[in-house]
């Protein structure tokens, strides 16, 4: 399994535990959560290994990632031919469309300076089906803490700190048991926060 932009690796030394052989590819961060573990660690860009690398994986995970690409089409047009038969590439990325996107005022993912791209599950589709691949599994999330703290800048422009307690406290105590009762039914009509996608290359 390949793990592109690994970060820290925390999900690649959570995978190796499992009895997963993995490699990773991390230009920037050190690897705090693979000491001790036998990873075969390329420290350069996606854009770089896949000219320098020829090898074949089962799996290739790419969580956060597609969105800071200049040119990510082109990218999962490349891992194709990085591939294994009957294989599958997955990837993580903000959903643009989401409920957490359209209610917060300043929506953490925006990043405009780093996120070159946004996703929507419609687009994310079309995105896969022209790189030549097979969607097979589409689903949106987020974490509640990570809505909540987007929620919390809402208020942030309320300067009386008593009156943004009381607004964000009201605001809350309507919201929250909505949010807790509908989530999975909005989840699965894609208004999740992140959408998670495995898909198949078409061979």
């Amino acid at each position: 399994m390949l793990d592109v932009g690994a970060g820290y690796g925390l999900l690649s030394s959570i995978l190796y535990t499992k009895g997963y052989e993995v490699e990773i590819v991390e230009p920037e961060h050190s690897s705090y959560y693979l000491r001790g573990r036998k990873f075969k660690h390329y420290k350069t860009t996606i854009e770089e290994f896949l000219h320098n690398q020829k090898s074949k994986y089962d799996i290739i995970i790419m969580m956060d990632v597609i969105e800071h690409l200049k040119d990510p089409l082109k990218i999962l047009k490349q891992l194709k031919s990085f591939l294994n038969k009957d294989s599958i590439i997955v990837i993580q990325t903000p959903n643009y469309k989401s409920l957490m996107a359209n209610l917060c005022i300043n929506w953490s993912w925006w990043m405009v300076s780093d996120h070159k791209f946004f996703f929507s599950p419609n687009s994310m589709r079309l995105f896969f089906k022209k790189a030549g691949y097979t969607v097979s599994g589409l689903e949106t999330y987020e974490d509640i803490e990570d809505f909540k703290k987007n929620l919390d800048g809402n208020f942030a422009s309320i300067r009386t700190s008593l009156v943004r307690k009381l607004i964000k406290g009201l605001f809350y105590s309507v919201f929250s048991p909505f949010y807790i009762f509908f989530r999975n039914i909005l989840w699965r009509f894609h208004y999740g926060g992140l959408i998670f996608t495995i898909a198949s290359p078409v061979l």
